[in-house]
Parts: C-alpha cells; sequence; structure tokens
C-alpha cells in the first residue's frame, strides 16, 4: 500500500480565507486533518473602490504566512490555492498575488468564475456521494452567488449572479446585523438586478419558499426563488422545487 500523500486546499474568498488540510490515502479515501478560516473580508473595499488597500494587503500577507506554516507543518506536499470574485475584480490583485508569492512561496491562482462555480459543484456531488445526486447546487459566498441545475451528474443550465454577502453589504452600506428595513432594501437590490439581466422573468415579490437552516440570516429567504425565475421555466423551474429535498445541497461559504 502506498504511503498517503498530505494535501492541501486554500480559497481566498471575499468574505473568508479558508485552509484544508488533509491525508490522501488514494483519491477517493481523504482523511480531513485540520481546517483554518480568516475573516479577511477581501471583497469589502474592492466592490466599491475596486482596489485592495495596503491595509488589506498586509493582512492578507500575514494570513498566508500563518496558512504555509501549518502546511509545512503538517508536511503538504500536494495543494491549489486559489482566489475567486474580490481578486478578480482588484485592479491591483497581482500586488497580492505576487506579494503571498514572495512572502511564503504560496502559487495564488486566480481563476474563473467558471471554474469556481465548476469547483463548487464538484465539491458538493462528492459530498453527497452517488446515492443522493443533486439536482441543484446553489453556492452563495462573500462576492457571487452560482446556481447549477445538473441531471445525472450532467449541467442543465448554470449561472453566476454579483450578488454575495460581502458585494451586498458594501453596495447598500449595510454595517453590521440586517434590520427588516435592509432586507427590503436587499430584495429590491436583487429583484431589480436580476430583472435587467433577464428582463423576460417578472418576479413576484411574495415568493418566499422555505431553505434550510443553512441559508444565512442576511438574506431575504425569497432569492433561490427569484434567481429560478430569472431564468426559463423549462430549465430552472426544478430548482426552486429542490430545496426542501434530500437531494439538494446549499454551500454558504460567506
Amino acid at each position: 500500500m502506498p504511503e498517503p500523500v498530505h494535501i492541501a486546499a486554500i480559497d481566498a474568498g471575499s468574505n473568508a480565507v479558508r485552509l484544508s488540510i488533509a491525508r490522501a490515502f488514494s483519491a477517493l479515501d481523504i482523511e480531513p486533518l485540520v481546517n483554518e478560516r480568516f475573516p479577511l473580508r477581501l471583497g469589502e473595499g474592492v466592490f466599491v473602490r475596486h482596489r485592495f488597500s495596503e491595509e488589506i494587503l498586509k493582512k492578507a500577507v500575514k494570513a498566508f504566512r500563518h496558512l504555509h506554516e501549518l502546511m509545512e507543518e503538517y508536511g503538504v506536499t500536494k495543494y491549489r490555492a486559489v482566489a475567486t470574485s474580490a481578486t478578480r475584480e482588484a485592479r491591483n490583485s497581482g500586488t497580492l498575488v505576487r506579494r503571498v508569492k514572495q512572502a511564503t512561496g504560496i502559487r495564488l491562482e486566480v481563476i474563473t468564475a467558471k471554474e469556481e462555480s465548476r469547483l463548487g459543484r464538484e465539491a458538493a456531488v462528492a459530498a453527497l456521494g452517488p446515492e443522493t445526486p443533486p439536482n441543484c447546487v446553489v453556492d452563495l459566498g462573500g462576492g457571487s452567488l452560482e446556481i447549477n441545475i445538473l441531471r445525472d451528474h450532467s449541467i442543465l443550465q448554470s449561472a453566476q449572479l454579483p450578488v454575495g454577502t460581502v458585494r451586498l453589504m458594501t453596495t447598500l452600506g449595510i454595517p453590521g446585523t440586517i434590520r427588516p428595513v435592509q432586507a427590503e432594501q436587499v430584495r429590491r437590490y436583487v429583484r431589480a438586478l436580476l430583472e435587467s439581466r433577464h428582463p423576460i422573468a417578472r418576479i413576484s415579490p411574495t415568493s418566499s419558499p422555505s431553505l434550510s437552516a443553512e441559508t444565512p440570516k442576511l438574506f431575504p429567504t425569497s432569492l433561490p426563488a427569484l434567481a429560478a425565475k430569472a431564468f426559463p421555466r423549462s430549465t430552472f423551474l426544478s430548482c426552486a422545487n429542490a430545496f426542501p429535498t434530500s437531494s439538494n445541497a446549499i454551500s454558504a461559504s460567506a
């Protein structure tokens, strides 16, 4: 039997930076070892000023130094480090990538929206296993919302919308706990965004299906239904219906 390999994954999201380290005996036999999360909030300034501040860049380097130390402590030999929505949009994203590389040796890869969606989708499918293949995978992050409609592991349709938690809070000036008046502000903003992108859809303001307890409290419970109704019913109708079932997967990375 071959010796296990210690592997790691780093996700530099718009809200938090996460590290997962695992011991891999094979492609299907993986033992989680450690998980770390830093609420760096890379998107907080980017979604308004389109640049990383010097303070955020320094905090990011400090966080990655700690992650690198953990990777060395656990003897990681293979890793992938990716950055998503906020880093894609930052005009000085190259500065972040370069400083992280110089300080830690970690190669931070700024992935496309399509690759981000693929990784989230495959993670959900792998976590649920072949016995419960998902019909709809919804990944709500700090910068974006990805929706994937699946059938027999094949994609029927997918979409990415700029309605992440950090993006909405900074764009609408919401400093912390959301109040009822701000919740209505979020609903109106998301509704207008969806209708402007997909004018053939007219979204009912009263739509409010039940979601799982994992749905972030920041968002109105109608959000997945709004997204589903913004697309042709022939392909996205199953999304709204999938949430109460056991074959649904929701990932909230905000």
